[in-house]
This record gives structure tokens, C-alpha cells and sequence, in this order.
């Protein structure tokens, strides 16, 4: 006959079915949620090609997911308190006639246990016995809810199968998807396989960078064991800043070699391409700015016979001085050197020296010497192999030349004559830019019955100006010419003339020579080139002084005082006429001024 002790085992054998089943249900919902949790990681990596750590962040979403369903639907589900009581309700809920006898007997035989007063054993035996009567043909693990098991059971039971299905049918893809966990440059298995993805230069060599404003030549090489594609591929370049794209051809250049490229690489940028059903791993591009000036100084150094002082420093670029100068050229650079240096037009090379120790400052280790208007580049080469852009900026020079001095003959302002004992007045007009050094008188005696151009040239050096005198404006100079020291005879010539030179030692410098008006011209004198090798300078336009006896000098004096005296009658009786038509001018003004009171 069953007993009490009887109805207590089968409570724990409920308990105990009860633990089992939420173990098999939770593992089974872990079960689901990570096979179905890898088999969606797999395709959406296998669509999208996730990045590496999109990659890592799902897998992470994954073991937290399964860890997340087995706590809760396991660990957290065994730790609750399955009591006998609350196993009896359940027993009692899906059997209505027990009608409370089974909670009633267990918690009376439980107080009985203890020692306890529980009221008239009479009733309580009889308790006992009618729950055991009512409780006997009842089956217990009925209140065992084992729905979920089957539900969460059959739904693993059929992702494991699709599982194991597609590990079957595609194993090397689960391979490669494994190893993409591990490898960021792991890759699905296609028909066309990329071997090889370099960044050349235009000569095909293998590069580290590339210089800012440069082509990128992408060389990709394909394995030869897959599918060469017989259309062009593409290469897809995406900035690192702002993740623009610019997609280019990919061609096929021969066998499994095929090329592509950028016409201008302005920033960091990654590369990814694409041929036939392949596509490589972003491969990273560094772009590098090339060197250049980022501003620099010129500080001229004048010649010292200029007598001027050095202009303030100019800012870096091209050259603009007086011939003869020189340009002391320093600048800082926008990246660290190892070498500069300055090509002029004609091939000269000027170095510069570093002046700090990052390599940003430099000097030029001599001044440029502005000896000739050319031009000039720089050259830099960074710590990186660099250069500045090629062609270089081409800076002009200029090199002003210093002028030639002019000097003019004032008086006598034309041929005239003289006697042979003659101290004639000369006085003259000296001009420069910079200051006149000298002037010279020059002249040659042509003797009666001699051609032209004949005689002997002669010149002797003018006295100099005070030291207080404006040598760049010799204005009224004059000087007495002796020519009783010429032994002069009438029916001689002396032609002569003024030359003067500057102080510049330049001798690139064209010299100037004038020729005499001739008879009538007005314009000026016009330049020759010089007629031998011989020192140059600047002169006037030649006079002559014919050599004539005293008494024809007299005569001519005569013959000129009568001239004047003749002009001045004239212009005495022009003056009168004017005088007779201002007084009648002035009358018939008066006339009308009356008429009109």
C-alpha cells in the first residue's frame, strides 16, 4: 500500500525530470543561438566582406549572445528553488479532485517530523489516507512542460543539419571565414586569385610612398593556377580623411599582370582591386609632400662704389640689383633637407650650408653674385629622397647695369675759331647715376692742307671736382684750355671733345661712342659700336676750333659786333611798331568804354 514516504519520492523524481528538462532547453536555445548566430556571421561576411574589426565586433556580439542565453536560460533558471510545496500545487492545479489534500498532508507530516502539535492524529491518518487513495493512479510528471524542449530542440536539430550540410558542401569557405577571424588579410577562395598588389613608380619599381602630386602606377599580379580574366579589372582608391572614392581601369598588360593608373595622388589613400570574382585587401597608400621653399629672405650687398647703403631684406624670389652685386639668400624649407643647392641659367651651382640641426633652415654657403641679368632654380632634396617639384620654379635676376656716365659741352655750343694763343673758356655739363670718376679732354690737331681725321689724338685728365661736389651733377664746370702749348699755325684744326668715366669696374658693360651731327640733323647722336679693343667711354659730340691770325679773328669779332649791332636796331624798331599799335589799341578802347556810359 503506498505511503507518504511514496508520494515524497515521486515529488523529487519531479524535481529532478523538472532540472533536467531546463538544462535540455537551455542548452538547446544556446545551441540555436550560437549555430544560427555563426551561420549569419558567415553569410553576412561572405556578402559584405566585413572589415577586420567589424569582424572582431561580431564575434564578440556572438559569444556575448550565447553567453547571454546560456546564464539566463540555464544558470539562472536551476537556481531557482523547486520546493515540495510548489511542486504539489502544480500537482494539485492539473488535478482538481485533490482539492488541496497533497500540499495539506506534506506540510502536516513535515510538522509532525519536527516535533510539533499538529492536531488529532485520528484526523490526520484519515488525511492520509484519502490523499494517498486520490493521489495514487495520478502521474506526476505531467506538470513537466517539455513544449519548449521539443520546439528549441527541433529548430537546432535543423540549423545543425543546414550547418553540417554546408560544411560539407563548401568546407573551404568555412575555412576561410575561420581564418578571417585570425588573419585581417584572409580571404573567401574565387576563381581568379590575386597574388600580388604593389604600389610603382613609373619605371615599375616598388615604392614605399609616393610624393604628393605624383602618379601611382598599382601593378597587380595574378596567380597563374586560377582564372585570368580576359575583360579589364578596376582599382577603387579611397581617401583615408574623408573616404571619397575615385575608381580607374585596371588593365591587363601581359599573361597575369595587369596595371592601373592614378593621374594625381593628393592624400593618404587606400587601394583596393578588382578583377574577374576577386578583389584584394586594402592596401594603404602614404603620400608624401615634396620639399619646398616656405619662405626665405634676400639681403643685398651692394658694391662699394655705389656708396649706398644695403636696402632692407626682400622677401625670397627673384633678383633685382645693380650689376656687380651680390645676394646673400637664406629660407627655411617645408620638410627637413639633406641637401640644397641654387642652378643658375648657366649651369653654375651654388650650395647651401644647413643653419639649424633639423635641417629646416639654410643659407647660401657664398652670395650670389648678380654679375648678368639670367635666372636661377632651386633645388632641394628632403631627408625622404624627395626632390621639389620638377620643372622647379624658374626666379629671375636682373642686373641693373650701371650707366654710362654723359657729358655735354655747353660752351662753345658750335665750331668757332681761335689764334694760336688762345685761352678759350669750355664749359660742360657731367652726369652718372653713381658719380662721375673723371673726364678727359681729347682732342687731335688736324694741320693746313691735312684730310680729315688726320693728327695725333692727345688727352689729358680734367682736374678733379672738390670733395664736397656733387659728382653724380657736375653742373657749369669749366676749365680754361691753354693752346699757345699746341704751337698751333692759322689754317690748323683742333677737333675735340669731353669723355668721362664711373667708377664701375664692370666690364661686360657696352661702351657708348657718339659721332658729330651732321650738317642740318637735329636728332641726336646716335651709338657705335667701338672701333678697337681699346678702353671706351662715354663722350661728347666733337668740336673744332679753326686756327685763324689776330687780325682775322679781329675781323670776325668786328663782322659780329655789327651783326649784334644790327640785331639789337631791329629788334629796337620791332619794339616801337608795337608800342605805336598798343597806344591805338588802347585809344579805341577808351572810344567804346564812352559810347557805352
Amino acid at each position: 500500500m503506498a505511503t507518504l514516504a511514496d508520494l515524497q519520492r515521486r515529488i523529487d523524481v519531479v524535481r529532478s525530470r523538472e532540472r533536467s528538462t531546463i538544462l535540455l532547453t537551455g542548452l538547446s536555445r544556446t545551441a540555436l543561438v550560437l549555430l544560427a548566430s555563426v551561420l549569419g556571421y558567415f553569410l553576412m561576411d561572405l556578402i559584405f566582406e566585413l572589415p577586420y574589426l567589424v569582424r572582431l565586433l561580431a564575434l564578440l556580439a556572438v559569444l556575448g549572445g550565447v553567453g547571454f542565453t546560456f546564464y539566463k536560460f540555464v544558470m539562472l533558471e536551476l537556481r531557482k528553488i523547486h520546493d515540495d510545496d510548489e511542486i504539489a500545487l502544480r500537482v494539485e492545479s492539473r488535478n482538481l479532485g485533490l482539492n488541496g489534500r497533497l500540499i495539506s498532508s506534506l506540510q502536516l507530516a513535515r510538522e509532525s517530523k519536527k516535533g510539533g502539535y499538529i492536531g488529532s492524529p485520528e484526523l490526520i491518518q484519515a488525511l492520509e489516507s484519502d490523499t494517498l487513495r486520490v493521489a495514487g493512479p495520478l502521474d506526476f510528471l505531467k506538470v513537466i512542460n517539455r513544449e519548449a524542449l521539443v520546439r528549441f530542440g527541433v529548430a537546432a536539430g535543423v540549423v545543425l543539419a543546414i550547418k553540417i550540410v554546408c560544411l560539407i558542401r563548401f568546407p573551404d569557405y568555412f575555412e576561410a571565414a575561420a581564418m578571417r577571424i585570425v588573419s585581417p588579410s584572409a580571404q573567401y577562395p574565387t576563381k581568379t586569385k590575386i597574388k600580388d598588389v604593389k604600389i610603382c613608380n613609373k619605371d615599375g619599381k616598388e615604392v614605399a610612398f609616393v610624393a604628393r602630386g605624383d602618379e601611382v602606377h598599382v601593378n597587380v599580379l595574378l596567380d597563374d593556377k586560377g582564372v585570368i580574366p580576359d575583360s579589364a579589372g578596376s582599382l577603387v582608391f579611397t581617401s583615408v580623411k574623408d573616404g571619397s572614392q575615385i575608381p580607374i581601369d585596371l588593365n591587363a598588360d601581359s599573361g597575369a599582370r595587369f596595371s592601373g593608373v592614378l593621374a594625381k595622388a593628393l592624400e593618404e589613400m587606400t587601394v583596393v582591386a578588382n578583377v574577374g570574382d576577386a578583389h584584394s585587401q586594402p592596401v594603404d597608400i602614404k603620400v608624401l609632400a615634396r620639399p619646398e621653399v616656405k619662405e626665405g629672405t634676400i639681403l643685398y650687398q651692394l658694391p662699394k662704389y655705389a656708396g649706398l647703403q644695403a636696402p632692407p631684406p626682400d622677401k625670397f624670389g627673384g633678383l633685382s640689383a645693380l650689376q656687380g652685386s651680390a645676394a646673400q639668400i637664406e629660407f627655411e624649407s617645408s620638410k627637413p633637407l639633406a641637401q640644397a643647392k641654387i642652378v643658375r641659367l648657366d649651369s653654375r651651382v651654388l650650395p647651401f650650408v644647413k643653419t639649424d640641426e633639423a635641417g629646416l633652415k639654410w643659407k647660401l654657403k657664398d652670395p650670389f653674385p648678380i654679375d648678368k641679368s639670367n635666372s636661377f632654380h632651386v633645388e632641394l632634396l628632403d631627408t625622404d629622397g624627395l626632390t621639389n617639384s620638377n620643372p622647379p620654379v624658374e626666379y629671375p635676376v636682373e642686373a641693373k647695369p650701371d650707366q654710362m656716365p654723359s657729358v655735354r659741352i655747353k660752351r662753345p655750343a658750335k665750331d668757332g675759331t681761335v689764334t694760336p694763343v688762345a685761352k678759350p673758356i669750355v664749359v660742360f655739363d657731367a652726369r652718372d647715376d653713381y658719380g662721375v670718376r673723371a673726364i678727359w679732354l681729347v682732342f687731335r690737331v688736324q694741320r693746313e692742307g691735312q684730310g680729315e681725321g688726320t693728327g695725333e689724338v692727345r688727352r689729358f685728365e680734367l682736374p678733379k671736382p672738390p670733395e664736397n661736389a656733387d659728382r653724380r651733377n657736375l653742373i657749369d664746370t669749366k676749365f680754361a684750355w691753354d693752346l699757345e702749348a699746341l704751337t698751333l699755325k692759322p689754317g690748323d684744326q683742333v677737333v675735340f671733345w669731353l669723355e668721362a668715366d664711373d667708377d664701375c669696374d664692370n666690364k661686360n658693360r657696352q661702351p657708348v661712342k657718339t659721332r658729330r651731327p651732321r650738317a642740318g640733323e637735329d636728332a641726336p647722336p646716335e651709338q657705335e659700336k667701338p672701333e678697337t679693343n681699346e678702353p671706351q667711354y662715354a663722350r661728347c659730340s666733337d668740336l673744332k676750333f679753326t686756327v685763324v691770325t689776330k687780325e682775322e679773328k679781329a675781323q670776325e669779332l668786328q663782322a659780329e659786333i655789327a651783326r649784334l649791332f644790327e640785331a639789337l636796331r631791329t629788334m629796337k624798331d620791332q619794339q616801337e611798331d608795337l608800342k605805336k599799335k598798343v597806344r591805338v589799341l588802347i585809344e579805341e578802347l577808351q572810344k567804346e568804354l564812352e559810347k557805352n556810359k
